[in-house]
């Protein structure tokens, strides 16, 4: 075998070489691609998802402030005239109304028990 055959052998043996390696990093290419886009659908849905958190929350402010600014005025009320069956009745709506609200504060947002 003379130099240019060896030479030649070795230049087919680097070329076959460099097709697998060609096609491995093609392929590996191909797999980052659709792992990537598998991550942007993930993204997409987390934030989907914090912003129904965030809408969620938003709404539970917006109730407890009614709730409170709703016990203020039974408060209010109870200052006043009146006879002491509705005294009676509205003291016990606004020990009720405390104590819900004393049971939903203490739970984390979307725990709220249904009663």
């Amino acid at each position: 075998m003379t130099d240019k055959d060896a030479d030649l052998e070795q230049a087919k043996l680097y070329a076959r070489d460099f097709g697998e390696l060609y096609r491995a990093e093609k392929k590996r290419r191909e797999e980052l691609a659709e792992e990537k886009i598998v991550l942007e659908n993930k993204v997409r849905e987390l934030e989907a998802l914090n912003k129904l958190f965030q809408s969620h929350l938003e709404q539970r402010f917006k109730v407890q402030e009614a709730f409170d600014e709703l016990i203020g005025k039974i408060k209010a009320l109870l200052q006043g005239n009146m006879d002491t069956e509705t005294r009676s009745k509205l003291k016990d709506l606004l020990n009720e109304a405390e104590s819900k609200r004393n049971q939903t504060s203490q739970q984390p947002p979307g725990q709220e028990r249904s009663s």
